[in-house]
């Protein structure tokens, strides 16, 4: 076997497979981000947003990615800290009333 390695493919999978990408946002909260198919009929991808702060699980958001490619939806999910609009829904999740 040679040291090179196969690149990564990055298809979208039906069912309990997916893709997952881990993003810290920054020493305190850590953003798993699962992306995989809503349903096979519509082919609308699904971002999961697992949420973790102080180490400790503080939730689960989910979004549909209604005309995003896979190639999108894959940046997207890679820089979870890179979107307003999510990081923004993040914000009100954990700390409700407190955002502005």
């Amino acid at each position: 076997m040679s040291g090179k390695r196969a690149p990564l493919d990055h298809r979208l999978v039906d069912g309990a497979g997916g893709l997952s990408f881990i993003n810290n946002i920054d020493a305190q909260l850590r953003v798993i981000a699962e992306l995989q198919l809503a349903t096979a009929a519509h082919h609308v991808i699904r971002l999961r947003l697992r949420l973790f702060y102080s180490g400790e699980p503080a939730g689960v958001l989910s979004f549909d990615l209604n005309g995003f490619s896979p190639a999108e939806a894959v940046a997207l999910a890679r820089d979870i800290a890179g979107n307003h609009t999510i990081m923004r829904e993040i914000d009100e999740y954990l700390c409700g009333d407190l955002v502005e």
